[in-house]
């Protein structure tokens, strides 16, 4: 096991592919050093670079140009992985050996982002029911999004809160009473550019009978001959037909 020793590496790696610190690399990157024409780079082989994928050493094909060594992995790196590079027990073109472990590391880049966003919380709640007919509706995702291309399947007007991640529909007119009614958000994209459609389901209140009753003294009499004549029982004492 190499014991890394603290040395000037500029002296003797020029520069490196991915660059010592980088970030977000693509995983299935090879990589490559350029070094100092003083090292010998042909002896350069298994027993002198090492590749090191989160503590566990990786298997590649070695090969070497001039003054650069390449190095290709067995298989791609995984997503947010911190990749160390060590070269040890390195030979100048004089034969020498030289001493210290020279080593350089990068991250690569995070799994891309695949999964669409979500309803987390809404009002109406999903299959609820007795919602009032002129009720606002309110749709909090799971994720940021590209909000200026999401539209309502309902004629309404539609508000979003980037900080709430809330969509707020307000209806143009009121709802139907006693229907289920099915509320889409079209187009929901999130900055990944993962897009979907966003459903909402919930049935609307019975409609209020607001008849005035008929006073409890009149009540509705069938004649012999087929009319219809309203008798009181009061004390006006009318017959009306």
């Amino acid at each position: 096991r190499y014991q890394e020793k603290i040395r000037d590496t500029p002296d003797l790696i020029k520069s490196s592919t991915p660059p010592a610190g980088a970030t977000s690399i693509a995983i299935d990157s090879s990589i490559s050093v350029i070094f100092d024409e003083n090292v010998d780079i042909s002896l350069i082989s298994d027993d002198n670079i090492q590749v090191v994928e989160n503590g566990t050493i990786l298997s590649g094909k070695i090969s070497a140009d001039k003054t650069t060594v390449f190095f290709i992995s067995d298989k791609k790196f995984d997503h947010n992985s911190l990749i160390t590079v060590s070269f040890a027990n390195l030979t100048n073109i004089k034969g020498m050996k030289m001493d210290g472990i020279l080593s350089f590391s990068f991250t690569t880049a995070p799994a891309p982002d695949e999964t669409v966003p979500f309803i987390v919380s809404s009002s109406p709640t999903a299959d609820a029911e007795n919602i009032p007919v002129n009720a606002t509706i309110t749709i909090k995702i799971s994720e940021d999004i590209v909000s200026e291309n999401v539209k309502a399947s309902l004629s309404g007007e539609l508000s979003y809160s980037q900080e709430d991640r809330t969509f707020t529909f307000k209806p143009e007119n009121a709802l139907p009473y006693s229907s289920k009614i099915a509320f889409t958000l079209l187009n929901v994209t999130d900055v990944a550019g993962n897009s979907t459609d966003l459903h909402l389901s919930f049935t609307t209140s019975e409609e209020i009978d607001i008849t005035p009753p008929l006073p409890p003294e009149l009540f509705l009499v069938t004649g012999t001959r087929g009319t219809i004549e309203l008798q009181s029982v009061g004390e006006s004492g009318y017959i009306m037909k």
